[in-house]
Parts: structure tokens; sequence; C-alpha cells
């Protein structure tokens, strides 16, 4: 008797252990309602490795076997088997279960993305001169890029992007190498049309800072000046894999330019303050942070 009490001892000790430890197979949670439910290590339930006491809760598999009567449970690293009728489904540990794991799926739930963009852009302009008696050569070409940030909120959805650029456009007028630098700074907001997982197209609208705007005539006078405007137009983003984006964006652009005190000369009639518009295009390279 005294054997039997060991051996059956032993091997209740071990079940116990181990069930507190299931592997993640198990599917839910369940409660012994049996007087003394037998634990088997095969489906046709002809080898006893122990047996579990009435009200102990145990974690089994979602598929019956053995024509339904049987459901799987992992003990010492393999499986094993108790009686569908020996238990009953915990259906409050369930529930308990579930709200705990859709907490740790709240808690790390993404809800906002950014991205840090290296840019390239032109952008052809119209120099307009209230106070220019000749129109010719009014227009520059303009080369630049900059820095470039996105945000995007997920639960609204709202996108944001801001730049920050630097161009440069220089040509010749009446024999005289003319020199264009300016440093801008956009925000802007964007509204998406299609959105997938490799591509979105958004419109684009948002004001322009220009903090300083350079005129150098060479060997003449050089001015400077600041303004601001808006700008309005598409970005178009492909993606490149996990983390990279391509983007084309293009925009038409108004700029009001103001604060120069122009000297008299045979150049240019520009006395205070110019306008500058046109068409901007541009390319970038966006990662994921």
């Amino acid at each position: 008797m005294k054997k039997y009490l060991d051996f059956n001892f032993r091997y209740f000790a071990t079940i116990m252990c181990l069930l507190f430890s299931v592997s993640a197979f198990s599917a839910r949670w369940a409660t012994i309602v049996s007087k003394k439910a037998v634990i088997y290590s095969d489906l046709q339930m002809s080898s006893e490795i122990g047996f579990i006491f009435k009200g102990t809760k145990i974690r089994v598999g979602e598929v019956r076997r053995n024509k339904g009567r049987l459901l799987p449970v992992v003990v010492k690293g393999k499986v094993a088997y108790v009686k569908v009728e020996d238990i009953e489904s915990n259906n409050k540990l369930n529930a308990l279960q579930s709200v705990t794991e859709r907490m740790k799926m709240k808690e790390t739930a993404i809800d906002s993305i950014a991205r840090i963009a290296f840019m390239g852009a032109s952008h052809s302009s119209n120099f307009v001169d209230t106070n220019a008696e000749d129109t010719e050569d009014n227009n520059a070409l303009f080369i630049g890029g900059g820095l470039r940030g996105y945000y995007r909120n997920l639960k609204d959805p709202k996108e944001y992007r801001t730049s920050v650029n630097f161009y440069t456009a220089s040509k010749a007028i009446r024999d005289v190498d003319v020199v264009y630098t300016y440093a801008d700074i956009s925000i802007d907001y964007m509204k998406s049309f299609i959105q997938t997982d490799f591509f979105d197209l958004s419109l684009v609208i948002g004001g322009i800072f220009v903090p300083y705007f350079e005129y150098e005539a060479r060997t003449l006078f050089t001015i400077s000046g600041y303004g601001g405007g808006a700008q309005v137009g598409a970005d178009m983003r492909f993606s490149l894999g996990d983390k990279w984006s391509l983007h084309l964006d293009g925009a038409y652009q108004y700029i009001y330019l103001t604060g120069f005190e122009l000297p008299e000369n045979d150049i240019a009639s520009v006395e205070e303050s110019v306008q500058m518009a046109g068409i901007k295009a541009g390319i970038s390279f966006s990662y994921l942070f």
C-alpha cells in the first residue's frame, strides 16, 4: 500500500508542477470536475501516467482527439491527454486572459509614424516687380535640397510634413552674372487620397517662410531680404521595404519677398519688394523610425 501511494504521489507531484508551465499550444483554461482525472500518455488510453484532483485549473488544447473524448495537455515536454468529461471550461479565466492580452496589445500598439527624408528639388520661378519697366529675363531655375520630416497620426488620421531647404540659381543679365540664394522653411498639411502598403498619394497645402534671400550681381552689389508664401501640390510615396520609401512631389508655390534696398543700377529696378512664383518638383528618400 505504501509503495502504491509513493508511486502515485510522485507522478501526481510531477504532473502538478508541469501543468502550470504548460506550453503555448494550449488555448484555453479548464477545471478538473471529476474526483480524480486520469492523465494518459496515448490516444488509445492504454497507459496512465498519473492523475489530477478535482478543482485543479489546467490549460488544454483546442482540438479534441479520439472521437472527441480527449483533449491534449503537455507533461514533461510531451503531449499527454485528459478526458473531456473530466474537465469543464472556465470562461471567466478565458475572459480574464483575453483582457490581459488586449491590454498588452494596446500598450505596444503604434498610434503614429514618423519619417526623416533627404531631398533634392528644383523649381522654375518668375520674378514679378511692378516697379520694373522691362520684364525681360525675369525667370530663374533654382536647384537645391535639404531635410524633410513626416509625421502621421494613425488614429485621426492626419499627416504633416516640414522641410528645411537651401536653393540657388544663377544667370546672366545684360552680361552681368547674377546669383540668387535663399533658404526656406515649410510646414504642410497632407490629406491622403490613396493609401496602401506600397503606395500613398496625398494632397499637400502649406506655408513657406523665407528667413533669408540674397540677390548678388557680381562686381556690382549684393542685397538681401526675407519673405513668405504658400504652396499647394501632391506627394507620392513608394515603399522600398520596411523602413525606406521613395517620395516624388510637385507643387505650385508663391513667395513674396521684401526688405530689399537696391542701389541705382542698369541691371534691375527692384526697389523694396518682389514676388516669385512657379512650379517646384522634388525627389526624396525617407527612413521610418
